[in-house]
């Protein structure tokens, strides 16, 4: 008696092909089923074959070809706040360094209006700086209540690098915000050196440079600040 045959599954729909795609797709290891024919009747042919983009590869190449962030750095002189800072000593809380970097960035946004609308520092997004004495803004940046919130598409991110000697080359921008202004400073600097990082996609070359530069010229020149 001869014994009966394992069942196996059924072929899938045959793919209306040419004999070049079919050769095409079997040297390159395409499934026929992945491939959209554009020959007559949707017969699949051998420009579909060489025309074939795998999904992982396509999602790949949208990852790399995504712009990477433009930066603009400068080095900015100190001597004008350490002159100054003595002078306003008397203020409760105390105003430091970062206080003044924060009201000049402030300012220097009023140069340009359209690169950001809120500045985030430590997580904290801080609005209307411009509008405030350095003394409230040293003690709306002390609060300790205040919720930690994301940045969103028209926040620029402030980063204090409370440390003296640093220059930052290269710094990832944070999710969701338009630029970051990297600070590397201490209170005995006599420079700061600042690196300014945007989405190009959003801001153009020449409006950061003209907030980088109003940025340093509110630094070097700090009395606008009190006045």
């Amino acid at each position: 008696m001869t014994p009966k045959r394992a069942p196996t599954d059924q072929p899938g729909p045959r793919v209306r092909s040419t004999p070049y795609a079919r050769r095409l797709a079997r040297e390159r290891g395409i499934p026929l089923s992945a491939l959209a024919g554009t020959g007559p009747n949707g017969r699949v042919t051998g420009r579909d074959v060489t025309d074939f983009v795998p999904a992982a590869a396509t999602a790949a190449a949208a990852t790399i070809h995504a712009p990477m962030p433009a930066a603009l750095a400068a080095s900015v002189s100190l001597a004008a706040i350490r002159d100054l800072l003595p002078q306003i000593d008397d203020v409760v809380p105390a105003i430091e360094l970062v206080d003044v970097c924060l009201k000049a960035t402030a300012a220097a946004l009023r140069s340009a209006p359209d690169l950001a609308t809120v500045i985030v520092l430590d997580s904290r997004r801080l609005a209307g700086l411009d509008r405030l004495t350095l003394g409230a803004i040293a003690a709306l940046r002390q609060e300790s209540d205040s919720a930690d919130e994301a940045a969103d598409g028209g926040d620029l991110v402030v980063t204090w690098i409370d440390r003296a000697g640093i220059r930052p080359v290269a710094m990832p921008m944070p999710e969701g915000a338009a630029a970051r202004l990297v600070i590397a400073a201490s209170a005995d600097s006599d420079r700061a050196e600042c690196l300014f990082s945007y989405d190009p996609r959003r801001i153009g070359d020449s409006e950061a440079a003209d907030f980088l530069l109003a940025f340093k010229a509110a630094m070097e020149i700090p009395l606008r600040l009190i006045a």
